[in-house]
């Protein structure tokens, strides 16, 4: 996730800042009333304290992205009303997690023209979790698992037109580089399994089965999809 607005790391010296921010830009356009945000972003903290901080972060926070605004005038990004906080980024900041999200509706278009640049330009646009760096936010989950499903879908379809255009080392490409980021996922490891054998690979083609298989087993403790276990037994 990258935001190009002159911010960088070393900028976010106060606790919670960036915390706050990143909860205000996953949920972009949008009034928070500040209960909800307090008993969402601090729940163990005393109240009082609470709203007390979340005030002066949200000042903090204007400083850092507003630094040209003018006494008297509006703010432009970060807003308040009535008890209730918001980002509102318009044209001027660049989020990766939007531009992907905007990138597989555009893949969508693409594959439906078998365009299959446009589509592999959206896949190279996920880097990874949503704001991995914060594996224990339970706010993140929805947005998080929501990307990373439509990533495991739109690689799966892409590698299958890869695969049917005769494309069989593309196809291969994109489907491995989704299996380094979860091997758990059957919906790659089937195709891969076929593009593989496709390709005379089959020790290879054997070999990521068999890594599924054992992830999902010693890693997860799940059974496997039933089909990846017949795919394996149908290798020569």
């Amino acid at each position: 996730m990258k935001i190009w607005v002159g911010v960088t790391d070393k900028d976010w010296f106060r606790p919670g800042a960036k915390r706050l921010f990143l909860y205000l830009m996953t949920h972009p356009e949008k009034w928070h009333a500040t209960d909800a945000l307090l008993e969402t972003l601090w729940s163990r903290a005393h109240p009082r304290k609470a709203r007390h901080v979340l005030t002066t972060l949200f000042l903090y926070l204007r400083e850092l992205f507003e630094p040209w605004h003018l006494p008297g005038k509006d703010y432009v990004f970060l807003q308040s009303k009535h008890g209730a906080y918001g980002f509102f980024p318009g044209e001027r900041f660049r989020i990766d997690a939007e531009e992907f999200q905007e990138g597989l509706k555009e893949a969508e278009k693409a594959r439906l023209a078998r365009n299959f640049k446009e589509a592999r330009q959206a896949l190279d646009l996920y880097l990874g979790d949503y704001l991995e760096e914060f594996p224990y936010e339970d706010w993140l989950n929805p947005k998080r698992d929501y990307l990373r499903e439509a990533y495991f879908r739109a690689t799966r379809t892409y590698a299958i037109l890869e695969q049917d255009s005769g494309n069989l080392p593309e196809a291969r490409r994109v489907l491995e580089e989704a299996l380094f980021k979860d091997l758990s996922r059957s919906e790659c490891v089937l195709p891969l399994i076929q593009v593989l054998s496709m390709m005379k690979l089959t020790p290879l083609a054997r070999d990521w089965g068999q890594r599924h298989l054992k992830y999902m087993k010693e890693e997860l403790d799940e059974d496997p999809a039933p089909e990846v276990m017949e795919a394996l037994n149908r290798l020569p």
